[in-house]
């Protein structure tokens, strides 16, 4: 059985040689989760890719930063498309009630970071937020320290 709870980021990948020619339509495959069943687009290579975004409601400020972590390290790896997409969508989505009050967490930062080059909107937020940051003497230090290290990292 497929199940799957809490906050994730989970990518589906079929890679079946009875479906995988881009030239015949043979149609998608037949794949469930969570008793769902997932409608599959073809990608050139072949492969059905299928990426599945999901959080709980009251962790959104951490999935956010946790997300940004991700396209980080997605980024470095060269990655492009596909999961990076969804996961870059999906941050700027909820981070639009976190990042405009300038919150103590670590999101703003890693999300600047993360975002730097990609989406220009919710960078100039995320530096905003970063900037507030410092500025924040009830700030704790770490949390200062993170939001200095990424305005550096950007200049």
């Amino acid at each position: 059985a497929n199940h799957f709870s809490g906050s994730m980021v989970v990518e589906v990948v079929v890679n079946d040689s009875n479906i995988h020619d881009t030239d015949e339509g043979k149609g998608e495959p037949d794949v469930t989760i969570n008793g769902k069943s997932l409608r599959m687009v073809q990608a050139a290579d072949g492969n059905w890719p299928y990426t599945i975004i999901r959080t709980q409601k009251n962790n959104r400020k951490e999935d956010v930063t946790h997300l940004a972590i991700m396209v980080c390290a997605l980024r470095e790896l060269g990655a492009k498309g596909g999961m990076l997409d969804k996961a870059i969508g999906w941050i700027q989505r909820n981070s639009r009630t976190h990042i405009p009050g300038g919150s103590v967490g670590w999101g703003p930062p890693f999300t600047l970071q993360a975002i730097r080059g990609l989406d220009d909107d919710l960078e100039r937020r995320a530096a905003l937020a970063s900037e507030q940051l410092l500025r924040d003497p009830e700030a704790n230090f770490r949390a200062r320290a993170i939001a200095a290290w990424a305005l550096a990292c950007g200049a």
